[in-house]
């Protein structure tokens, strides 16, 4: 068990994670495309805003006030290149106040240089990550823009998301913690149920597989018709059990074939009830039942009966001395059977324990009952594959199961 979390926490943290990485990644890749874009747009106004007069006069200042009013956000530093791709002149840069050239066109220069002085030079390349500088290549101009505040964006907005993704790692820690806890939690259940039916099943054989074979050994002895006696009571406790379980596990494991017909529920009531009269009779209870006309459900017919069984049976079981036991049938919005006794009210913490597998509120009667707390859970598998549901409510020492349909 402790391995099925573990692959579960590892998988709903993977995803999460790739998801949020997929989304941080892809975010950073647009902006990145984004300011690539940008430059690449000035890079190409910059070639197209110069003219034959500026091939000429090599002096950085022509025109440079009408450049700057164009290209407000970028420097722009436009070389003239000789046939062998060296640099021969500077057509424009910023200047300082004496006319010379700043620092920055000093950097430029000796970036273009450097660029110039490769064998092979691409027509452009922009790099605004680990580059202060991008360039193209046209005809005899080599055009060199400053990124470096593009540059220092970027990577300000990857070091962000790296510390969002830092934060979103933390939360999905949180979240995927929380979330194998409830996807895991029905699987442990059922595992438990699991582990609890083979050891509840395992006891209940035990106890009447010893009788049988302490009897038999008696029997073999002396022959007394009290130990043949004892084998056949604990065959049928057997049988009991075992047809109990084959019952519950049909009904689990055959949902598909579950066969439904509309017929009269009202009609099918009434006549699975009759024949417990003379079993009230005999335990000395009043016994009365409302069953409205004409009400019409798709049911299992078989099963209807045997559900009517089982809680007429548990009635009977669990009803005070001279009790009642009352059972009505009626139709609201949805449709509703109700079975109740006075007895012992169930306790509110017990009240959905009791439809669990071998789960017995009144252990002291079990075994002279033949109860072996499959009952009610058979109920409710019946229930629930007419798209039912089953409870239980007790009031005023009054225990009542409640079918909506």
């Amino acid at each position: 068990m402790k391995r099925l979390k573990i692959k579960v926490f590892l998988t709903i943290f993977i995803i999460l994670s790739t998801f949020s990485f997929m989304i941080l990644f892809f975010s950073n890749v647009r902006e990145y495309k984004r300011e690539k874009s940008e430059i690449k747009k000035v890079l190409e106004r910059s070639y197209n805003f110069l003219n034959e007069d500026e091939f000429k006069n090599v002096k950085p200042s022509i025109n440079f006030e009408k450049r700057e009013e164009i290209f407000i956000n970028f420097k722009i530093y436009n070389f003239l290149l000789d046939d062998d791709g060296n640099i021969y002149g500077l057509i424009n840069g910023f200047l300082d106040t004496d006319n010379n050239m700043s620092n920055n066109t000093s950097d430029a220069v000796a970036y273009a240089k450097k660029i110039s002085s490769k064998s092979n030079i691409e027509d452009e390349e922009i790099n605004i990550i680990f580059d202060k500088y991008s360039y193209s290549k046209t005809d005899n101009i080599l055009t060199v823009i400053d990124n470096s505040h593009q540059t220092s964006t970027i990577r300000t907005y990857i070091i962000y998301s790296l510390v969002l993704f830092i934060l979103i790692e933390i939360i999905s820690l949180i979240i995927t913690y929380y979330l194998t806890k409830w996807i895991t939690k029905p699987v442990i259940d059922s595992f438990e149920r699991e582990r609890r039916f083979i050891g509840d099943a395992s006891h209940e054989l035990k106890t009447p597989i010893a009788v049988i074979m302490a009897s038999t050994d008696a029997y073999s002895q002396d022959k007394n018709k009290k130990w043949l006696d004892n084998i056949k009571s604990e065959s049928d406790r057997m049988n009991k059990l075992v047809t109990e379980l084959l019952d519950l596990n049909s009904l689990e494991n055959n949902s598909k074939k579950f066969t439904k017909e509309n017929i009269n529920l009202s009609k099918l009531i009434e006549s699975s009830l009759l024949p417990y009269e003379s079993l009230f009779f005999e335990n000395n209870l009043k016994f009365d039942y409302k069953i409205d006309k004409d009400i019409y459900f798709d049911v299992n017919e078989e099963k209807i009966k045997e559900l009517i069984s089982i809680l007429i049976d548990n009635a009977i079981k669990y009803s005070c001395e001279k009790g009642k036991v009352n059972v009505s049938l009626y139709k609201n919005k949805d449709i509703y059977l109700t079975v109740s006794n006075k007895g012992e009210p169930i306790p509110i913490e017990e009240r959905k324990k009791i439809f669990d597998r071998f789960y017995k509120l009144d252990k002291s009667r079990n075994r002279k009952s033949n109860n072996y707390g499959l009952g009610l859970s058979i109920a409710k598998k019946i229930v629930e594959l007419h798209s039912g549901e089953i409870s239980v409510d007790c009031v005023k020492g009054i225990t009542t199961f409640i079918i909506k349909l």
